[in-house]
Formats: C-alpha cells, structure tokens, sequence
C-alpha cells in the first residue's frame, strides 16, 4: 500500500486501455472500465467529468461517478458546476492539486454555501486531475476523501482519465453526427 492506494501491474492497465478503445455505443461502457480501475486502486469515490465547448465557455457537463445519487442530484439542481470553486482552480493550473473545504479563498457565497453542502454529503477533501484540453473539450478526475497520491497512482488515473474522456467525445460526437439531417 502507497499512500492508501496500490499500484497496478502494467498489464491490467493495458488491458484497461484496449478495452476502452474496444467500446463501440455506450459513454456508460467506457466509464465502467475507469471504475474498474479506481476500485482496483482502493478508492471509492470518484468522478471523471467532461466539459464540452472552450475551456471557459461550457456548452455540455458531463459526469461520470461513484458520488452520492442525492449529491449529484442536489448539485445538478443547484447547478453548482457554473461556480465550483474546484473547477475554477482547473484554470490557474495544469498539476494535479489536494484541496479541502477550507483550501478556497475568497469564496463568493454560492461557493461558500457548495462547499458546506458537499461537507453534509460526506465530501469533505479531494485530489483533482486535470485532463489534457482540447480546443472542444477538457475535463478532470477527482478522487475524493484522499490526502496524497503516488505519483504511479497520478500518471495512471491520468492516463486512463485522458483515454476515457476522448473515447466518450469520440462516442458522443458519432452519435451526434448520426443524428443530423442531410
């Protein structure tokens, strides 16, 4: 055990990777590989999330994740993904970053009341991943309730994370082509 996690063997991630890249319809198909791969990593609360459109105007938020269905529920409604504190952060830099419910400054109310509501959910820290961006889309992995991560356990959540999120834009992008008129 490192830091709460183990490392995967090489070969388990590659056969992760060739299953994505084997999904042929279902975003739902890609991220059960990435679960695999969290939960083989002993973690058990976590999100990979895509935003479609340029990195500071998102047209579509996709999330795909372990959280609670009463948070996610409550944070759709609240559309607290317009203000997460955590999101904003995605912008000022390209590393992975720990955070927790104090770690923001400057909080404007909204934020201030996000973070005091996810506390009552149970999330209560975080290490957030950023994704290679796209001119069309970006989008992180988060690993909640965990303090420190190997720097194996890092590359491999951003390996898999990146290859996750281009297999469901490339899903979603062949569906949406499929759905024009001629």
């Amino acid at each position: 055990m490192i830091s709460g996690t183990k490392l995967l063997a090489d070969k388990k991630i590659k056969s992760a990777l060739e299953r994505i890249d084997a999904v042929k319809y279902f975003e739902e198909d890609v991220f059960a590989v990435f679960k695999g791969i969290c939960l083989d990593l002993n973690f058990e609360k976590f999100a990979l999330a895509i935003f479609s459109g340029r990195k500071d105007i998102t047209e579509s938020f996709s999330i795909y994740n372990t959280y609670s269905k009463e948070w996610i529920q409550h944070y759709k409604e609240k559309q607290y993904h317009l203000c997460d504190p955590v999101f904003s952060s995605l912008r000022k830099v390209a590393v992975p970053f720990e955070w927790d419910t104090k770690s923001f400054d400057g909080l404007l109310p909204t934020q201030q009341t996000l973070m005091e509501e996810s506390f009552d959910f149970g999330i209560k820290s975080g290490i957030t991943i950023p994704l290679i961006p796209y001119a069309t889309f970006h989008g992180f992995v988060t690993v909640l309730n965990q303090s420190s991560l190997h720097h194996d356990v890092l590359y491999t959540l951003s390996l898999v994370g990146n290859v996750c999120s281009n297999k469901i834009i490339s899903l979603q992008d062949k569906r949406n082509f499929s759905r024009r008129p001629d």
